[in-house]
C-alpha cells in the first residue's frame, strides 16, 4: 500500500519543531494576503455582515495557524490527507458557478440567501474559533473539544459550511452592488 507521508518526508530534512513552524510561517501568510484581499473588496459586498463573517474566516485561521498545539499524531494516507485537502479547497470551485437566475431577479429572495448565507458563516466561524489550538484541515489529533457548539453537534464548521454552500444564490461573490446600486452578475470573486 502506497502511504503518503508529506510530513514525514520533510521531517527526515528538518527536525519536527523547526518543520512545523515553517508550515505556521507558510499558511499565516497565504492566509495574510488572503485577508489583505478580503479587505479591499469591502465596497463590493452587498451585505456587510456577509462580508464581515467570511473575513472573520480568515482571521480566525491566522490565530488557529499561529496557536495551534503540535499534533498528536499526523495524518498519513490519501484518506486523512489528499481527500481532506481536496474537499477544503471544492468550495470555492462554486466561486465559479453563476448563481440561480431567479434568485437575482428578486430583491428579497437575494437578501434572504444572503443572510442565510451570514447565519452560516457565523456557525462556521464560532466553530472553528472554539478548535483554534485543534484545529487542523488534515485528520490531525491534536486536543479533543467538547465545548460550545462541540457540547452539541459533532462536526459544527461541516454543518455551516453545508448551509452556507447550500443557498441558491451562490456564489456569494456573484451578485455585488456598486455605488450606483445597480446589481452586477460577475463570475469573479
Amino acid at each position: 500500500m502506497f502511504l503518503i507521508d508529506p510530513f514525514g518526508r520533510a521531517s527526515r530534512l528538518i527536525p519536527d519543531k523547526i518543520l512545523h513552524k515553517l508550515i505556521r510561517i507558510g499558511v499565516f501568510l497565504i492566509f495574510s494576503l488572503m485577508l489583505y484581499k478580503r479587505v479591499q473588496e469591502y465596497h463590493l459586498f452587498y451585505v456587510k455582515p456577509l462580508w464581515l463573517m467570511e473575513t472573520m474566516i480568515y482571521l480566525v485561521l491566522l490565530t488557529a495557524f499561529l496557536v495551534r498545539t503540535d499534533p498528536v499524531d499526523r495524518s498519513q494516507g490519501i484518506r486523512e490527507v489528499i481527500i481532506p485537502l481536496v474537499g477544503s479547497i471544492l468550495p470555492f470551485a462554486l466561486l465559479w458557478s453563476p448563481p440561480a437566475p431567479w434568485i437575482i431577479e428578486n430583491r428579497t429572495y437575494i437578501l434572504i440567501a444572503f443572510w442565510w448565507m451570514t447565519a452560516s458563516t457565523a456557525f462556521t466561524v464560532w466553530g472553528m474559533w472554539t478548535l483554534r489550538r485543534s484545529f487542523s484541515i488534515t485528520v490531525e489529533a491534536r486536543a479533543l473539544v467538547t465545548t460550545e457548539p462541540y457540547r452539541f453537534i459533532r462536526h459544527p464548521i461541516y454543518l455551516g459550511e453545508i448551509r452556507r454552500h447550500g443557498s441558491p444564490s451562490q456564489p456569494s461573490h456573484a451578485v455585488k452592488q456598486y455605488k450606483n446600486d445597480t446589481v452586477v452578475v460577475s463570475g469573479k470573486g
